[in-house]
């Protein structure tokens, strides 16, 4: 898989990840893991505990609110980061829409690795 060009394309293109130097990226891969789930296995569920945020490398993304489907998320979008970065419970459910390989990241080795031009988490997360 080539996570390292997906995430060269991230610092490119998602305002998540803008900011993030070449070597910061590549501290923050250290502590990421691909995780590969199945059409409709669930990734989290609402009201759990958000500890990981996601990258979808192939494949997409349900988001569910009260069953519902409320948004679908594509390859190089990341969710999960506002119970990751919150620390609140997650607000919706996350189901994979068929055939799912995501980037893990952990909320550890994103407070560890967030680019140093910005003063914490939740400035990054307002953007």
């Amino acid at each position: 898989m080539e996570i390292e060009k997906a995430l060269k394309a991230l610092t490119e293109s998602s305002r998540l990840f803008f900011g993030f130097a070449e070597d910061e990226m590549l501290e923050l891969l250290k502590f990421c893991a691909s995780a590969s789930f199945k059409k409709s296995q669930i990734i989290f569920r609402e009201n759990s505990s958000g500890g990981d945020m996601y990258i979808i490398i192939t494949g997409s993304v349900v988001i569910k609110k009260e069953g519902k489907t409320i948004d679908v998320i594509r390859v190089g979008e990341c969710f999960g980061e506002m119970g990751a970065l919150s620390g609140e419970k997650r607000s919706a459910a996350a189901e994979a829409a068929g055939d799912l390989v995501l980037l893990v990241i952990k909320t550890r080795s994103w407070k560890t690795c967030a680019p140093k031009s910005a003063r914490s988490s939740s400035e990054i997360y307002c953007l």
